[in-house]
């Protein structure tokens, strides 16, 4: 029924003989469990269609699903690494999260830091999602490279959260990789 009691179907084929009895929702919401003749355990779509026997000898305990929070250890940026020091901002995004429940999962970005000082112009612009940022690709010519850390908080919008950071590097030698000489860090956005 509606949940102003209007609209009442029968689902199952009724009491008599059968003994259609105790019925119980999923925790999600979509299946409806009951027993018949105290025997079989069946379930069923919630508009009745799809009816299955799915055992007997017991009734039917639906327990409530515990939202688990998402795994951030895979996520990275992309691209890792900015080649071209030309001071030209590039998009780089976040990705690689995932979510035990199967959740959709979102990525928003908290901060941006460097381990080299800012100049006269902000490091980093926010990009076109949530998941994305521009950053510059420049580095101290007499340093050993630029690392740009993106702090992130990772969502399956059903309450579970999981943060880090992902890293930028612009390397100074083609060769070798960028050296995070943080402390001290510095907001990238300047």
């Amino acid at each position: 029924m509606n949940s102003d009691g209007s609209g009442l179907t029968n689902l199952t084929s009724g009491g008599g003989d059968y003994g259609d009895d105790g019925p119980v929702w999923s925790p999600d919401g979509t299946k409806i469990t009951y027993t018949r003749r105290d025997q079989e355990i069946r379930v069923m779509n919630e508009d009745g269609s799809d009816d299955v026997l799915v055992a007997s000898g017991q009734g039917p305990d639906w327990q409530p699903i515990i939202n688990q929070p998402p795994d951030c250890s895979g996520v990275t940026a992309n691209p890792r690494s900015l080649r071209l020091a030309n001071h030209h901002f590039r998009t780089v995004t976040l990705a690689g999260a995932s979510d035990p429940d199967g959740d959709a999962i979102t990525i928003a970005i908290d901060g941006v830091t460097q381990d080299e000082p800012v100049g006269r112009r902000p490091d980093a612009r926010a990009g076109g999602s949530a998941d994305e940022v521009k950053l510059r690709a420049q580095r101290d010519p007499r340093g050993d490279g630029r690392v740009y850390r993106i702090a992130f908080t990772a969502s399956d919008g059903a309450g579970g959260e999981c943060s880090g950071e992902a890293t930028v590097e612009v390397r100074r030698k083609k060769n070798q990789p960028a050296v995070d000489s943080a402390p001290p860090s510095y907001d990238s956005f300047g």
